[in-house]
C-alpha cells in the first residue's frame, strides 16, 4: 500500500513506520504527513497515534472520541499538499491542505487548510495548535 501521506512510498517505509511510537518522526513535516496519514487510516490505532503525538498541554480530556467523531464524517482522504515546513530550534510550523470526501448524501468534497504548530520535547516533535484558513 502507498502511503497516504502523498510521497511516493509505500506506507510501512514511509508514515506507518512512525506509527508504532517506536521511531519518532524527525521532523515537524514528517509528524505532519505521518498525522495525515493516521487520519487516513481512520483506525483506533491511528486514533491512539493521533493522541500520543498531540502535546499534553493542548490535548483535551475527550480529544480520542473527538478525533473519532471527525474521522466518521470522512469517507476518503484524497491528497495532501504540504505548502511550507520550517523549523527553527525546538519550534515548528506545517502550512497544508488536506482533502477529503465526505460520504453524504450527498457525498462531497473539501479541504482543510490549515498553519499547525510544533515543538520538540525530549527527541520527539509534537503537535499544539492549528490556524485554519
Amino acid at each position: 500500500m502507498t502511503c497516504p501521506c502523498g510521497l511516493p512510498a509505500p506506507l510501512a517505509a514511509c508514515c506507518g513506520r512512525y506509527h508504532d511510537g517506536a521511531l519518532a518522526a524527525p521532523t515537524p513535516e514528517a509528524l505532519m504527513r505521518s498525522r495525515y496519514a493516521a487520519f487516513a487510516l481512520g483506525t483506533p490505532a491511528a486514533i491512539d497515534y493521533l493522541v500520543a503525538t498531540h502535546h499534553p498541554d493542548h490535548r483535551g480530556p475527550d480529544l480520542a472520541e473527538a478525533l473519532a467523531a471527525s474521522m466518521a464524517g470522512v469517507e476518503a482522504w484524497l491528497g495532501l499538499d504540504v505548502l511550507e515546513a520550517s523549523e527553527e530550534g525546538d519550534a515548528g510550523r506545517v502550512r497544508f491542505v488536506a482533502r477529503y470526501r465526505t460520504a453524504g448524501p450527498p457525498p462531497t468534497t473539501g479541504e482543510l487548510r490549515e498553519d499547525s504548530r510544533f515543538v520538540r520535547e525530549e527527541g520527539r516533535w509534537l503537535y499544539t495548535t492549528g490556524e485554519l484558513g
